[in-house]
């Protein structure tokens, strides 16, 4: 999933630096919305498998294997989630790019399973409580359904051309407005 969404938001990206051309008068900057949505697609894909695995494994626990390198894998991709978050951040700040900001949300989600897995995999191992694992990523799969929701609503209001709230319109109407030999405005 993860490839799949870098890919999604790499190709969103550089479709959309293309420039305006004949057929797209206005350009191609509706190519990072449709990657964005493409992410949140796949982060929905991703909560619902996990919830039906987790709540089968609910029901009928199994027993967690090799504990030790499962730490180790999920300690190493969460710092390396974390790395990739604090990166985005920085490019995200310089370049606004809405497909960076839907990635590193995709990210934080992924440092946040990582830790629900760490955390659950360190009860199993203290405990020996098999169901543990299941019962955090069942919390997970709710917490990337609340961002995959986010991210989808906020990418639609982007495809869909949602109207700017009237105070937002009327604060750039007076902005406009105020610049010395501006005598009108339309089509805001």
């Amino acid at each position: 999933m993860d490839t799949a969404a870098a890919l999604a938001t790499f190709f969103g990206v550089r479709y959309a630096e293309r420039p305006a051309d004949e057929d797209d008068r206005f350009g191609h900057g509706k190519g990072e919305p449709i990657a964005v949505f493409t992410q949140a697609a796949f982060l929905v894909g991703a909560a619902l498998v996990l919830a039906f695995q987790s709540i089968e494994r609910l029901f009928f626990p199994q027993p967690v294997h090799q504990l030790g390198i499962g730490l180790a894998v999920i300690i190493g991709s969460l710092v390396a989630a974390a790395g990739l978050v604090v990166l985005q951040t920085w490019v995200v700040r310089r370049t606004f790019s809405t497909a960076i900001a839907a990635d590193r949300a995709h990210y934080l989600t992924d440092v946040a399973v990582n830790s629900a897995v760490l955390l659950a995999l360190g009860i199993t191992r203290l405990t020996g409580a098999e169901r543990a694992d299941p019962i955090f990523a069942i919390g997970i799969s709710g917490y990337m359904l609340r961002n995959s929701r986010h991210i989808a609503i906020e990418v639609l209001k982007q495809l869909l051309d949602h109207e700017l709230p009237d105070d937002d319109r009327s604060r750039i109407t007076a902005k406009v407005l105020a610049c010395e030999d501006v005598r009108g405005l339309h089509d805001l």
